[in-house]
This record gives C-alpha cells, structure tokens and sequence, in this order.
C-alpha cells in the first residue's frame, strides 16, 4: 500500500519540520483568560453560568471592554457567537443587559449569531425533554414554540 500525496483540491497539509517557528510565548485576546488563536470549550457543571460568561466574552472581545470587568482585552474584533441550547429571545435579552450594564449599545457592537436556525431535531428534543414520546402534531407545535423562543 502506497500512500498518495495530496492535491490542490485535497485538505492543504504541512510537514511539521516545515511549520513557522514564531513567537511561541502565548498572545492573549483576553489576558489572561483566553489565548488570541485559541479554540475551546466552556464547560462545567449544569447551571454554573457557562452561557453567561460566553456572552460576556462575546461583549468584551467586540467591544474591547474587560471581561467579567477584570481581564482586559488585548484585540477587540468582532465575534461569531455559536449559542446551541439559549433560544434567540434569550440570547439577545442577555446580551442587551450585559451591555447596558457597560454603557454600551448592543446595535454598535460587532457580535453575529448562528441566526438561531431552528431544526426540527433541536424542536423534537425539547418536547421530548421530559421523557414523553409526543404526536406528530405534538411535535409540529413543540417546534413552532421552541423556535420562536417561547420555550427554552
């Protein structure tokens, strides 16, 4: 078996001897919270205000406020929000109060949203949320409400 070399059309791939030797010293976006380059995840445990400190991040990086108003923000740009379980009224509630706890206007802030695409699989697990294996039109006005918001 031989292995292929990759084409133009093909993921692009480096040999590591040949990735930059740059700066190795961490640049931070959020000193010292969150790396400039760095992907990641929140976690922890259930109700421990994960989607909070998200939108805070969110409103420091675009805004170029300190986050939780204590970590500076080295680099203020805008920012992609990905919010998987906060329906769109929540999400932009939360984020208009963060803001007008700073001073700030969310409508002059860069922060975009996933447009909180609602998928039937997102509306189908919350009705059955409790256990309940709902009716075809139980699961058509689960959907409706869960994606305009009036559920979470």
């Amino acid at each position: 078996m031989t292995a292929s070399l990759a084409t133009d059309d093909d993921l692009p791939v480096v040999r590591a001897v040949d990735l930059d030797d740059g700066d190795a010293r961490p640049r931070w976006l959020v000193e010292p919270l969150w790396a400039r380059a760095a992907v990641g995840v929140l976690g922890g445990a259930p109700k421990c205000c994960k989607s909070w400190l998200a939108l805070d991040l969110a409103v420091s990086v675009s805004s170029g406020t300190a986050c939780l108003g204590v970590f500076d923000v080295a680099d203020a740009g805008p920012v992609l929000l990905y919010m998987a379980e906060d329906s769109a009224p929540v999400v932009k509630a939360r984020l208009r109060g963060i803001c007008r706890a700073r001073g700030l206007d969310l409508a002059t802030i860069p922060i975009y949203d996933k447009l909180h695409v609602c998928t039937k699989a997102e509306a189908v697990m919350a009705a059955m949320h409790s256990g309940a294996r709902p009716s075809e039109s139980e699961r058509a006005a689960a959907e409706r409400r869960h994606c305009d918001g009036s559920i979470p």
